[in-house]
């Protein structure tokens, strides 16, 4: 998609993921990578999506296209709280100059230690709070075993 002329156009672009049986992972910070990426390849431009339009992409502009409001997608007093923690201590985000540049072309989903949804943690320092990640890996494989043989 022609992502830089869209943007430059004013309209509303943004990122999301649809599932696993097309997109393969639900990996949001990839999506945005490739956003940033391919959005270089498509104008052959370097500068064409830089990487504080493609975290835009995945992150206000998804709220924009939604018509959520001011209530979300930004750190105010009101607002609903959601967010993460990346963290920037691993070699592969090394230099570490611009938090931004690092999360869109280094970071994975690896790199997200803690999850925030409407101030409520989901996920810290790693460890899953509100679900049993054993359990639910478990009754998949076993789902994938019945639907497979």
């Amino acid at each position: 998609a022609p992502v830089a002329d869209l943007v430059q156009g004013g309209v509303t672009v943004a990122l999301g993921t649809d599932g696993p049986g097309s997109a393969g992972d639900l990996d949001m910070i990839e999506e945005t990578r490739l956003a940033a990426l391919l959005g270089k390849l498509v104008r052959d431009d370097p500068s064409a999506v830089p990487a504080q339009t493609a975290l835009a992409l995945a992150t206000f502009n998804g709220v924009a296209a939604l018509g959520l409001g001011d209530e979300v997608g930004t750190i105010t007093e009101g607002a609903s709280a959601d967010g993460i923690v990346v963290t920037r201590t691993r070699a592969h985000m090394v230099p570490g100059y611009d938090p931004i540049v690092d999360i869109v072309y280094s970071a994975s989903r690896c790199d997200v230690e803690s999850v925030f949804v409407a101030g409520r943690p989901l996920m810290l320092d790693g460890r899953l709070l509100t679900l049993d990640e054993e359990r639910i890996v478990a009754r998949c494989r076993e789902l994938a075993r019945r639907y497979t043989s």
